[in-house]
């Protein structure tokens, strides 16, 4: 069986991190560190003592492999990025005050070696990739991290619109079932302006939604502060699945009645200011012929400004009657 190359090592690494949710750069001492560790199990092939000159050559080697396509920049030699859609990327870091390899958007499961047929022991490998990372703490989202006012902005028409998605598909199953009158599906009339659930006898889903809004603007914004070419993908682009991951945590029974598995696929272009839905548009899951159908949406078009303007107004009235009720109470409390 023949031994892992170092720059097979670097790819299969880089995705191993992804996939298992581990920050998405790591210094180039930080790799020095992980390759010594790795040469104790496994053998590796043609590797540097010099960690700068060894992803340099592995940049240009991949390059030249590529020849007009190839997701890989390095931006420490200059190298014009012959795609916008990069998979790594080696730059310097004034925040580490060293060399990094950061993952680009459009890294996939399928640029690690476990996608092909390989003649070392990629199940060792990986194994003790994890035993190596087993202390490592997980990529996490602060709620109370730092963001600006451009990056609330746009992660409030990005939150309009998903819950926009959510509305459509909530009222779509109780209109199936026939719970809900098919004429009343306008967002505004009858979840903002009244709430209409209840009303009919439905469990009403308007607060939760309001709250989805409000915490996924200001995790988007978060998220945008630490990325200006935030990327959010329910599946594909392995830092889009991290980031779709610590969007919804705690939402995800509420996202997935629009968007995962089986429903409409959903990706976040922050850069290009896009959302993008796609879904197979078939009479079943089992029709396997169906035409896949893709719809995209500008994230500032007038309509979503619109809709998050709405939001933004409710949540405010609504804050203005929990702090009257505040007041109530402990007036009511004093007598």
């Amino acid at each position: 069986m023949a031994n892992i190359t170092v720059d097979e090592l670097i790819k299969e690494y880089v995705v191993y991190r992804a996939e298992n949710d581990y920050k998405t750069k790591l210094t180039i001492s930080e790799f020095m560190n992980f390759l010594e560790y790795f040469k104790k199990e496994m053998k590796v092939e043609d590797t540097l003592d010099d960690g700068l000159e060894m992803f340099t050559r592995f940049f240009a080697r991949e390059d030249k492999h590529r020849y007009n396509y190839s997701p890989y920049f390095d931006k420490v030699n200059n190298e014009k990025a012959k795609s916008n859609e990069l998979a790594m990327i080696l730059e310097f870091s004034e925040e580490d005050n060293d060399y990094v390899l950061r993952t680009g958007n459009y890294l996939y499961s399928s640029y690690g070696a476990s996608s092909w047929h390989v003649y070392w022991n990629i199940e060792k490998a990986r194994r003790i990739m994890g035993e190596y990372l087993i202390n490592e703490p997980k990529r996490t989202l602060d709620d109370n991290g730092p963001y600006d006012t451009e990056g609330l902005e746009i992660g409030k028409y990005v939150s309009a619109k998903i819950v926009e998605d959510i509305w459509n598909e909530l009222v779509d199953y109780y209109v199936e079932n026939r719970q809900w009158p098919n004429a009343c599906r306008d967002i505004n009339k009858y979840l903002l302006e009244m709430d209409l659930a209840p009303i009919i006898c439905i469990d009403s889903f308007r607060d939760r939604l309001l709250e989805l809004y409000s915490v996924f603007s200001r995790r988007i914004a978060i998220l945008y502060n630490q990325d200006k070419d935030l990327f959010i993908s329910y599946s594909g682009s392995l830092v889009g699945e991290q980031n779709y991951k610590l969007l919804i945590n705690g939402f995800e029974r509420l996202v997935g009645c629009a968007y995962g598995e089986y429903k409409k696929h959903l990706e976040v272009d922050i850069k290009n200011l896009t959302i993008t839905k796609s879904y197979e548009d078939g009479a079943s899951y089992w029709d396997s012929s169906a035409p896949v159908r893709t719809i995209n949406n500008k994230i500032n078009s007038d309509r979503i400004i619109k809709l998050s303007s709405d939001l933004d107004n409710i949540l405010k009235k609504k804050q203005k009657e929990n702090k009257g009720n505040i007041k109530v109470k402990k007036l009511v409390n004093k007598k």
